[in-house]
């Protein structure tokens, strides 16, 4: 069986990062690999994500964790992308499916 594979993008290419993220949940669903998406997030990006979900903001996170205030908004971005959510209400949403949060 033939399987497609995302592609790598580029900023100037075509493809449609969802469609990519698509393309890999089929993969996982078509090998019976599912996978846990959380999995993919580093410890300080999932340690930035549980803060974000308890309501802090990106000052408090970087106090509490002793890292620059910008440091936090490339982890919130990073996750974000890794996790292909755009708001803290999707982010939510998906860490309550996966029982990360109740």
């Amino acid at each position: 069986m033939n399987v497609l594979l995302p592609m790598k993008t580029t900023k100037n290419s075509n493809t449609n990062p969802r469609q990519v993220r698509y393309i890999v949940i089929a993969d996982e669903v078509i090998t019976k690999k599912m996978s846990n998406p959380f999995d993919r997030l580093s410890d300080r990006e999932f340690e930035v994500m549980i803060l974000l979900l308890q309501g802090k903001s990106l000052t408090d996170i970087g106090a509490e964790i002793s890292i620059q205030v910008s440091t936090v908004g490339t982890h919130k971005t990073r996750l974000f992308d890794k996790l292909n959510v755009s708001s803290l209400m999707e982010l939510s949403k998906i860490a309550s499916a996966y029982e990360i949060i109740s």
